[in-house]
């Protein structure tokens, strides 16, 4: 993560749009695109659902596991699918008109980050045990094709996480340039 965010210089913030002509296909919630020549992205998917109590309150790991299996999974895994669709897209001559140009600039990013953003969440995605069962669960949720899309581009997955509502202002008040590190 700090290897990407550090002194992180946004060009472009695009919102949400439909990557395939004639079919109703979405993108991430945003994209966020570094200027040139770093060539990184970060896909960004918003879910709103806010998370089960007893995850706040440590009554037990089932409760990540269930969050992990909904809502926190989804937010890895949806950016995974779309990374795989466009690429489908692109490959079939399909991409929407008008955004073949944004298109190339994610399918060619060198680093890609998969950023998920939620409500609110406990700070438990520091620790590894709950990175883990998160991501098997995100990976879980994907095809056998995008699960092998994942192995062949693994090396240009920068990185993941999920932040809260919080996080994201504290995060997006850089404004152009972020350093947390």
């Amino acid at each position: 993560v700090g290897k990407l965010l550090h002194n992180y210089d946004a060009v472009a913030v695009e919102a949400e749009f439909e990557y395939e002509r004639g079919t109703n296909k979405r993108s991430a919630d945003w994209i966020v695109c570094e200027r040139m020549p770093k060539r990184s992205v970060i896909l960004v998917q918003a879910k709103l659902k806010r998370l089960g109590p007893e995850l706040f309150f440590g009554k037990s790991s089932a409760a990540f596991e269930g969050e992990a299996k909904t809502a926190l999974g989804r937010a890895v895994a949806q950016s995974i699918k779309f990374l795989v669709g466009l690429e489908s897209a692109r490959a079939r001559g399909r991409l929407q008109p008008g955004r073949e140009e944004l298109s190339a600039r994610i399918l060619d990013a060198r680093e890609l980050f998969l950023l998920g953003v939620v409500w609110s969440m406990p700070p438990i995605l520091s620790g590894n045990p709950f990175r883990t069962v998160l991501w098997n669960e995100a990976v879980a949720m994907l095809s056998d094709a995008e699960r092998e899309w994942l192995s062949r581009n693994d090396g240009r997955i920068a990185g993941w996480h999920i932040l809260d509502c919080d996080e994201l202002a504290f995060v997006s008040a850089g404004a152009g340039r972020i350093s947390l590190w």
